[in-house]
């Protein structure tokens, strides 16, 4: 197995990106600064990370958004997940106080979902012991063979005019929940996400436009 992690980032977290440059230790990675969430589908910019991957040897591809502090061990496991079942993925709670984390049992919706009781969360202290399946991937180190990626192209729901994209991971959970696809996790793969219960303090001036695009390689150290 040849791992990628892809960093999809718009702003500046400070234990955060941290956590990432940690994370050179064990994996290589790539850094998407700057984009809008319509930008990564509509320029064909992830997708087109995806093909460069695959040219460049990678045999599989993570994602995490960059509101969440990760840990090397995280990833470990997700990568011993994926080496096992195919596919996986970390999780988080919905903020450092939420009682759910973004795990489900049930199917998704077939309409986008418009709020929390939308999703079906699990909640943290009744997560199983041991391995389980998830029908919710929230881009918490999710996991899969760069083929995969390729089957399942980058796609977000948008409102038009200024707004950026948004529910990208629910499209692809959707999407491969449809195939009878499901990602397996565990506890142990949980990551920080950085926000406080109806905050928009931590994280929230967004870097996006022209002038922040920029695509970043990382080779491992």
């Amino acid at each position: 197995m040849k791992p990628l992690l892809i960093v999809l980032k718009v702003r500046e977290i400070p234990q955060c990106l941290a956590s990432y440059d940690d994370a050179l230790d064990i994996i290589d990675q790539v850094w998407l600064c700057g984009f809008k969430e319509i930008e990564l589908e509509s320029l064909l910019v992830f997708d087109g990370i995806v093909e460069e991957a695959k040219e460049k040897g990678y045999t599989h591809i993570m994602i995490i958004s960059d509101d969440a502090t990760i840990t090397n061990a995280a990833i470990l496991e997700v990568l011993r997940l994926t080496d096992q079942y195919g596919i996986a993925t970390g999780f988080c709670r919905l903020d450092y106080t939420s009682k759910f984390v973004n795990l489900s049992y049930d199917p998704l919706l077939d309409r986008r979902p418009r709020g929390l009781a939308d999703y079906h969360f699990l909640k943290y202290d009744k997560l199983p012991d041991g391995d389980f399946q998830t029908t919710f991937t929230g881009f918490a180190l999710t996991c899969m063979p760069v083929e995969m990626w390729q089957k399942y192209p980058f796609k977000c729901v948008y409102d038009g005019g200024p707004h950026n994209g948004s529910c990208s991971d629910w499209m692809l959970s959707k999407r491969m929940g449809a195939d009878g696809l499901k990602f397996w996790t565990n506890k142990t793969t949980e990551v920080i996400h950085e926000k406080q219960q109806a905050s928009t303090i931590i994280g929230q001036t967004l870097f996006i436009g022209p002038q922040y695009r920029e695509i970043i390689w990382k080779k491992k150290r």
